[in-house]
Formats: structure tokens, sequence, C-alpha cells
């Protein structure tokens, strides 16, 4: 799930590492992804050492790589700031065999020709560590737009498919003592069905979310924009206005926002001394005609004359001609991360504190800080793919269903199975979001869904859980973030009784790659309920022009699949869709045979569910599911 332009999607720090050994010397690094090049080893030491006081033992880095391992004396140790790197801006993967990422990283550098990778090639060669002089803010955004939509496409096909013979290379090492029987296959072979790739409808203009720096530009000079580097230690932004990704009504606030922070003769945060007033703009532009802008400064050191002042000059984005701004919101903020906390406060300016989008015919609130697909169009086809494959896989066990939509943030893929569900649940870990799907709920008049804040396996060993969820056989949507669900969801999710299918939705294969492994490993005193098989697998272009894509995979439990022995290497089609053997099908007749379905949910009465748990509607108005 990616929201925006800067690394700041990252995800939650796990409390643990579950079933790790604790032998295993893995467990005290970690994985920064998405590094410059040109950043040499001495100089991320320092920035984590004397910026952000990380404690760790050593680094590992080199100026061929993008990526960086960070290790400590311990896994308390490399939990604690884990949260720390994340606030500081940077992408973390907290997950074993951090370094075998690589391959998969590298990827993101292009092909040979094409831009992206000629600034590749000069990065690598700059000795100085200064950015250099080919690399622009296109080459750094959006690294394939001078390739052809056809090409891209192609490219995203065959990332995915290696992620999936990847996917079985690291089953088969993680699982040698005892590998599952798809997984012995040859080399080029794939373990599941790929579909065709799904194109974004879109290509130019598409991000509703645009996230920009205040900085200095190599002239320092006041510049809106993206962060390219650094200049004898200072960072440097270039002017953004030009991205193909970003719509007309952001660039319009823009290329006005450069204006009245030129004007106000106030000065821009220096990242370096933490001091300057302006620090970030946010823009989203939704298709429903909504916009919302968020501007960040720093009011430390500023008169509040001169800030009330240059408050009362924003308004002037309010009226700009074409851009109907519903949300005008300042926040300030004075501390040394890159983020600020969820609990920083937002003043508004203008209008109210939230948006609206419309996708798949419901309306959602979109408050400041929660997140949204950021390309509607295509998160259309992506929900719609995933409800499609939910409502196939409640056909094939029958009997009533309830859909658990885990990582559920504001709600938005829970909803959209509302009508092919008999009833959903949503658990998430942030209140706020929690708060936020359930108005969305309401607003579009959902009585079967209900959302729960909390860790998943600490919500479904819960009373309410149990209630929820007892007589129904049970399918989970996850999309988590970037580093892949934890260890003890994994855990959960394999133990929960009556659970049937997982359709795994990943914005960067390193999570799914990372989650495999424990999901599918065949039974053991270790390793509780009967272990998943990868059945199908696709692609989503969210994101246009970069290297970016969705990939959904959906896995039910062995007791479900037929297995068969695959016969021949699956290679690309024609068509641009991977093929694989036919080793996996749902027969309908056997699969309401091995449902189990939960029996031990604790006997309240049936209206103990309204009382005891915040839901989007009273549970005695659930509706008969939309047939499929």
């Amino acid at each position: 799930m990616e929201d925006s332009i800067n690394v700041s999607d990252l995800p939650e720090p796990p409390p643990d590492l579950g079933s790790v050994p604790e032998s295993d010397p893995d467990d005290n690094k970690l994985c920064i992804l998405r590094l410059e090049k040109w950043l040499k080893r001495e100089k991320l030491e320092k920035d984590l050492r004397e910026k952000l006081s990380i404690p760790f033992t050593k680094t590992r880095k080199v100026l061929s790589q993008n990526f960086a391992l960070v290790y400590f004396a311990d896994p308390a140790t490399k939990e604690r700031y884990f949260e720390v790197l994340r606030d500081a801006g940077y992408e973390v993967v907290n997950s074993r065999k951090a370094a075998s990422h690589k391959r998969l990283i590298e990827q993101d550098a292009g092909a040979p020709g094409d831009k992206r990778h000629k600034a590749t090639l000069e990065a690598d060669a700059a000795e100085d560590g200064s950015a250099p002089q080919a690399r622009t803010v296109d080459q750094v955004v959006t690294p394939w737009a001078d390739v052809p939509y056809a090409e891209q496409q192609q490219r995203k096909r065959q990332r995915v498919t290696e992620v999936l013979r990847e996917m079985v290379a690291r089953v088969r090492k993680e699982c040698k003592d005892n590998v599952p029987s798809w997984a012995r296959i040859k080399k080029q072979q794939l373990p599941c069905a790929l579909l065709d790739l799904i194109p974004s409808p879109v290509t130019s203009g598409y991000r509703n979310k645009m996230q920009f720096t205040v900085g200095l530009d190599a002239e320092r000079r006041p510049c809106v924009g993206f962060v390219m580097g650094r200049i004898n230690e200072t960072p440097t932004v270039a002017d953004a206005s030009d991205c193909v990704h970003m719509s007309p009504q952001c660039r319009a606030v823009l290329q006005l926002f450069q204006q009245l922070v030129a004007a106000s003769g106030l000065g821009v945060h220096d990242k370096r001394i933490h001091k300057g007033f302006w620090r970030q703009l946010t823009v989203r532009t939704f298709r429903s005609g909504d916009a919302s802008v968020i501007v960040q400064v720093d009011p430390a050191d500023v008169a509040s004359e001169a800030r009330d002042a240059v408050y009362e000059s924003l308004l002037g984005l309010v009226r700009i001609e074409g851009v109907r701004i519903e949300s005008l919101l300042l926040q300030e903020y004075s501390g040394i991360s890159e983020t600020a906390p969820l609990d920083c406060p937002f003043r508004v300016l203008h209008g109210s504190e939230y948006v609206h989008e419309e996708m798949l015919g419901l309306r959602f609130r979109v408050s400041p800080s929660a997140f949204f697909q950021v390309n509607t169009p295509a998160a259309e086809l992506l929900y719609g793919t995933v409800r499609d494959w939910i409502a196939d896989a409640r056909k094939s066990i029958g009997g009533p269903v309830c859909v658990l939509d885990v990582c559920c943030g504001t709600g938005t893929i829970g909803l959209t199975m509302s009508a092919f569900a008999d009833r959903v649940i949503g658990i998430e870990l942030d209140p706020h979001a929690i708060k936020d799907a359930k108005f969305n709920a309401n607003l579009n008049n959902l009585k079967n869904t209900f959302f729960l804040a909390g860790k998943a396996e600490d919500v479904v060993s819960t009373d309410e859980f149990k209630l929820l969820c007892h007589g129904y056989n049970l399918l989970a949507v996850v999309d988590p973030p970037r580093a892949g669900l934890h260890q003890s969801v994994i855990k959960t999710l394999r133990g929960l009784k009556g659970l049937t299918h997982i359709v795994y939705v990943s914005c960067d294969p390193v999570g799914l790659l990372t989650n495999t492994a424990p999901l599918v490993r065949m039974e053991s005193k270790h390793t509780r309920g009967t272990p998943f098989v990868p059945i199908q697998a696709t692609a989503v272009d969210l994101f246009p022009h970069t290297p970016g894509v969705e990939v959904v995979a959906l896995f039910a439990r062995q007791s479900l699949a037929k297995t068969q022995p695959a016969s021949s290497a699956a290679e690309p089609s024609t068509s641009g869709a991977a093929t694989a053997p036919a080793t996996q099908q749902l027969p309908a007749s056997d699969a309401s045979d091995s449902v189990a379905v939960s029996t031990d949910a604790p006997q309240l009465p049936s209206d103990a569910v309204s009382d005891s748990i915040e839901s989007s509607g009273p549970a005695s108005e659930l509706p008969v599911a939309a047939s499929t």
C-alpha cells in the first residue's frame, strides 16, 4: 500500500519475532531499503548515530547498492529502534535474511537503455557523495516515464513472475526438511496460475495524493518539490511541477504555493539544524471533485504577527480557478523527525477537516492522515479483483460467510466486500483508522460490517470476535504494510478455525515473500494449523511510470486443494500471463466437508452483540449477501 512519493507509509514495529529461534543472528538486523546508491556507509552511520542516537553495532552499505543492513546487540534493541527509523523517514524491512532482498530491490534500477539505468550508472561513478547532474525529478519519481506503457506492463509481469519463482526458492530453503509437494517443481515453473496483469485505466495525472518538501534548490533558492540528494551535506530540493503523474489541480496548487513561500520572507526548514518555517505541502485531489491541502510549518522563532499574516495569505489557495478545495489545513510541528506524530493536531483554515472520494459505488470520508490508494481508477480494479476472488471462494465452500479484513485501515476493502458476504469484520491496530471505517460504513448504510481495534492476534481471542464469527465460514483479505504481516499474525491466521482462504494484497513483493513460508509450512509441533497452498496470483498496476506494482495472491487450505505433479515449465505467454500446471483446484463438493466451523464461541444472548461491540450497525439487521 503506497500512499505518497516520500517514503512515509512504513510498517508498524512488530513486538517480537514469533517463532524465529533466539540463536539466529538475523534476529539482530534490519534492512533499510531504497537508499541512494551513492550514499556512503560512513555518512549513513553518522546520521544514525548523531541525529537519531541509534545504538547499532555495525552496518553494511556499499556504493553500488541501494539498501543497507543495520545490526543491533539483541532483538529487543532492534525492535525498539524500528519505530525510530520509521519516524525518521527510512523505509525499513523487519525480516529474516534481509540481505536476500537485494535482487528484487535492485530491479527498481530499471533496464539498460532507460533514463533510470543511466542515472544509476552515473550515481555509482560518483565518489564525492554528490548527486549526478543528469539525475532529474522524473528519473527519481517516475523512472519509467520515457518507457512505452506496453513495455512497462511487460517488465512488471516479468517481475511478478520472478517473485513467484523466488517464493518457491524461499519455501524450499526454509522448509527443507519437509518441502510442500506444490513447491517440488522445476526451476522455471511457477507454483500457481499467474493471471494477466491488469493495467491502470489512466497513466497520466493519476495520483490523488502528492507530498512535497519545502527546501532549497541547487541554486540555494526556496523550492517546493522532492528531495533529490545533497550538495555539501545539505539536502537539495528540485521542482516537481512537470511530473507526469501529477494531476492538473495539484500542479496549480503547487505553483501558487511556491509563489507564496517565495513572497513570505520566511525561511525554509533546514534538516541539519532543525530550524526554518516552511516544512511540507500535501495535496489531495479526488475525482469526486474534492481537494485538500495541508501545509506543515515550524512556528518556532517566528513572531505571531508574521505567522498570522502568512496564514492569511494561504487562503489564496482556495481561490484557484478549477480547484475545489474543501479542506485547507495547517499543521504546526517543531519535531526532529520528518513525519509528525499522529496526535499532532490540524488547524482548519478553510472548509472542514475531511474530504470525500467515491469508489465502486461507495462514498468514503478521508481524514488528513488516513491512507487511501493513490490511483482511484486502478484501485477499483484491484478491489474488484479481490471481490471476485472472494465471491468464487464463497461458492466453493458454501454456507454463511464472514470476510475478515485484516489490516483494514479505514475499511475500503472490507466495505467493498460487504455485498458479497453475510458479515464483514475489519481489524486494525490504529484506532483513528477504525473510527474512519465505522463512519464510512454508516455513511453508506452498511449494516453487516463490524470494525475492531487492536492487534489481530489479540482481537481473535476476544469473546466479541468469537461471537461475531460463530456459525460462519471465514475468508480473509490481508493488505499489510510493505514489510508484510508479523509472524504472530501469520500464526493466528493459520490456527483460526473456519478460515479457508486468504487473499493477500501486497504493495511490495518483499512482504509477500517473507510471509509465504510460515503460511505454507507443513504442520508440526511448532507450526499449528493446516497449511495454505498458493492457488493463483495476479498484478494490478496502480503506479504507471514506476517499477511499483500491486501483487494479489490467493491461498487456500491444503485440505481444499488437489495437487498434481507439474509436467512442464511455465513461461510468460504471448499475452503477458505466465501459466502454471493445474496444480490446485477447488472442488466445491469437497470444500464444504473439510471446513472447520468455529463452535467455541461464548453462548451469549443474540442482543449482546450490539451491546458489547461498537459496530457500524446492529447485528439483528444483517442482510442476506447479494448473489454473486
